[in-house]
């Protein structure tokens, strides 16, 4: 699928509409980025979730905190990724205190 849009438009556009759903201010932002990758998903086998925890605990383990769909080694759908993500920067302010 081709977007007409550049990278730098979507990342805009996608700033200014979670801005006008009050999710925060555009002052509130300290870091903004995106990336494509072309063949970036989650593949499940027969160890997946055996592996995912191995993984997952040690990140634990050396205070990585690990957020969205590739963070989490899950399908997540958009609003789960964004409400990951919102969850992992609670625990870091969270430990900061």
């Amino acid at each position: 699928m081709k977007f007409n849009k550049t990278d730098k438009e979507v990342l805009d556009q996608t700033i200014e509409d979670l801005i006008k759903m009050g999710l925060f201010e555009k002052e509130d932002i300290i870091v903004k980025d995106i990336r494509s990758e072309k063949y970036a998903n989650v593949i499940f086998d027969h160890h997946i979730y055996s592996n995912r925890k191995i993984v997952l605990d040690y990140l634990e383990d050396n205070n990585v905190i690990s957020v969205g769909r590739f963070g989490e080694w899950d399908y997540l759908w958009s609003d789960q990724s964004m409400l990951s993500g919102r969850n992992g920067a609670l625990k870091l302010i969270k430990n900061e205190k």
